[in-house]
């Protein structure tokens, strides 16, 4: 009897772990369903080229259209899951249609937080998540001169450096009082902040939205100390949540994400998930880690398209991240605890830095802008969690790819 894959959700994680079976020789069906009208694309490339017009949608693709009908993967565009049954392994569809299972993959990646004030159903307002919502803002963004950005995330950031590219005038609110409070430390969102002034964004920190003004389209928007921010057009990007729904409808264990095994297994016998809306323990990390990067979607597919073909493979790779701003590259990888130290190494400047996260002498993280080399070795040094001398982190006559390959 011929196995069947169905995958639920169509971006990074699904997309890819579509590919990965069939790249491993997974012989049976692979159903592959996605909420959006395209198929499976590169997320990243939406707050940045394409949002400023220098890509097109097409180059976005994994893959070719005709090259999964060509590998006899069913991709089921603007479709839904409306219901599984896990006891019987069938899923419901919008369609009217319904299809058995062997083994069913949860990609439902992540839902917007949205902002809780009147106005946002002006038009002129956004939200980024998809790519025609990309392909929106970029085009409002061609008619208008002034935008102001809600939250000062990695998101938020790049719609501003993209806009800003486009010559419009831009403003950023952010609740908190720094940018990417908490994904990185003081001394990085000082550094950050400071690249996008010199590029003209402006800044209101520690900053609520009361209100987004104006009648049927925006014209802006109001603070809580009652300042008035004039905008042709606003873009709101205060985070996403996992989206867990369907795996707690049908009792899969749930702990801020779905909860996963190394080999991307849930609770349930035949049920798997991965990406965005997983949390999982992790041998450098801890317990119920919880990832939002391209790395984590494509390393969790990976290794559910290798048990599924009988590969026995685990998840514990080094998280790590990237952000294009204003034509600088600020690359992260680890996470840093809340009682971790600093240790930056050389001098640091506008676009160009690097610091290292460490407890007890071993390194948990590491940012760089500009230093490709010691993000590389921070790398390294995490991965491999053996002591290293401060000291030698922060002298730029070290050497930190030999210092990476002999930590002690």
């Amino acid at each position: 009897m011929t196995e069947r894959v169905v995958i639920v959700g169509g971006g990074h994680a699904g997309g890819q772990a579509a590919i990965w079976l069939r790249q491993y020789g997974f012989e049976g069906e692979i159903d592959l369903v996605c909420g959006e009208n395209w198929h499976p694309y590169q997320r990243p490339p939406l707050s940045k080229q394409v949002l400023d017009g220098s890509m097109k949608p097409k180059r976005c693709l994994f893959r070719p259209v005709d090259f999964y009908s060509d590998k006899d993967i069913t991709v089921r565009l603007a479709t839904r899951v409306t219901e599984v049954d896990a006891s019987g392994k069938n899923v419901s569809l919008d369609s009217g249609e319904s299809l058995g299972w062997d083994h069913l993959i949860l990609a439902t990646g992540s839902k917007l937080i949205h902002l809780p004030v009147p106005g946002t159903d002006l038009r002129g307002v956004f939200y980024l998540r998809q790519m025609d919502d990309s392909l929106a803002i970029g085009q409002a963004s061609a008619e208008a001169t002034s935008a102001v950005i809600v939250g000062g995330g990695y998101i938020g950031l790049e719609i501003a450096s993209s806009l800003r590219s486009r010559g419009l005038d831009v403003t950023v609110v952010e609740l908190a009082p720094r940018l990417l409070q908490r994904a990185v430390p003081p001394m990085v969102s000082e550094l950050i902040q400071s690249l996008h002034e010199a590029n003209g964004v402006k800044f209101h920190l520690g900053a609520r939205v009361t209100s987004i003004l104006g009648k049927t389209v925006v014209a802006g928007l109001e603070l809580d100390d009652g300042t008035p921010i004039e905008a042709d057009m606003v873009v709101i990007g205060i985070g996403v949540q996992p989206e867990v729904s369907l795996a707690q409808s049908i009792g899969a264990e749930v702990l801020g994400g779905i909860v996963v095994d190394p080999s991307c297994r849930t609770s349930l016998e035949g049920v798997f998930a991965i990406g965005d809306c997983t949390v999982f323990d992790h041998r450098v990390f801890g317990e119920n880690v919880h990832l939002e990067s391209v790395q984590h979607a494509v390393g969790q597919a990976k290794v559910v398209a290798q048990v599924l073909t009988g590969t026995p493979a685990a998840y514990d790779e080094v998280p790590w991240f990237w952000s294009d701003q204003h034509g600088k590259k600020l690359q992260i990888a680890g996470l840093m605890g809340k009682d971790d130290n600093l240790v930056v190494r050389g001098q640091t400047g506008i676009g160009d830095f690097s610091a290292f996260a460490m407890r007890d002498d071993i390194v948990q993280a590491v940012y760089a802008m500009g230093r490709p080399k010691d993000y590389l070795a921070g790398r390294q040094l995490i991965a491999a969690q053996q002591p290293v001398s401060a000291r030698a982190l922060s002298d730029t006559a070290v050497d930190l790819k030999a210092l990476a390959a002999n930590p002690s």
